[in-house]
């Protein structure tokens, strides 16, 4: 059975029904906590070693983009500028939401200090929360102004930016890892491919990559909070534009709120 997948971002204690009103929602029913066992159950081939790397040569001080690029950014922020506020009040402050243990266990294997690009970031929490906990330096990017500004007000000495993730300024910078959680099948199929190649060109070598996606390929249902349409290239197109682009597909998972991970490495 298919679900819209903002129905597995409310964590534990938190509701995740599969219907809303315009405005908020109104019954609990659906326990979506995220896995707390083995976060890699199903990989591929053998785990390649964590690649260290030095800071990245740009590593000016960063410069706090306290605009949208253009309005195009909050029509670009596939419906979630629309729905700020219940989602600010809902995943927007769950510490413990679905994907943080997950992203917890990926950061160990970059280096320690490392530089992260946080694509959709949302209001921070839970992904780049996680993130920053482990000492890693994360620059987000989300295209929604009102979740931005959230962000900021959250995490004030950490670099946002607010802008569609394809057009974001941080491209032109290099990561040690890139995450985009719950981002991919929201963007049409043309933008996704776009995307992991300009993610392959910032990831330093040995560069990590986490990004969520149903293994299969297709439409889904509208997601339940924008209405908007998802859609999902798929485990194979996923693999060979990322093997394209010189990055290898090096484990998948699903956690308990059937949420499907893809991880990579840059070689």
């Amino acid at each position: 059975m298919l679900f819209s997948w903002v129905d597995r971002w409310y964590g534990e204690g938190e509701a995740c029904e599969t219907a809303l009103p315009e405005t908020e929602r109104t019954s609990a029913q659906t326990d979506c906590r995220a896995d707390h066992g083995q976060l890699f159950p199903y990989r591929i081939g053998e785990k390649l070693p964590t690649m260290h790397s030095e800071p990245p040569s740009n590593s000016a001080p960063f410069r706090v983009l306290n605009f949208c690029h253009t309005m195009a950014s909050a029509n670009k922020s596939n419906g979630y500028e629309d729905v700020a506020s219940v989602f600010i009040t809902g995943r927007g402050r769950n510490s413990s939401g679905v994907g943080a243990s997950v992203v917890a266990g990926w950061s160990q294997t970059l280096p320690g200090g490392g530089t992260v690009l946080d694509l959709g970031c949302g209001t921070g929490v839970p992904i780049s929360q996680v993130l920053i906990e482990h000492g890693l330096k994360v620059y987000g990017v989300d295209a929604s102004p009102t979740i931005v500004a959230a962000f900021r007000a959250r995490f004030p000495g950490v670099p946002v930016e607010c802008a569609a993730v394809e057009d974001s300024d941080f491209f032109a910078r290099t990561f040690d890892g890139v995450v985009a959680w719950g981002l991919f099948f929201l963007l049409d199929a043309e933008v996704q491919r776009r995307l992991i190649k300009k993610i392959a060109g910032v990831l330093q070598s040995g560069g990590r990559l986490l990004f969520t996606a149903p293994n299969e390929s297709g439409s889904f249902p509208p997601d339940v909070m924008t209405g908007r349409p998802q859609f999902s290239l798929g485990y194979e197109e996923y693999r060979k534009a990322l093997e394209a682009e010189g990055v290898s597909l090096v484990g998948t998972h699903r956690d308990e709120g059937e949420n499907h991970y893809y991880f990579a490495q840059k070689m």
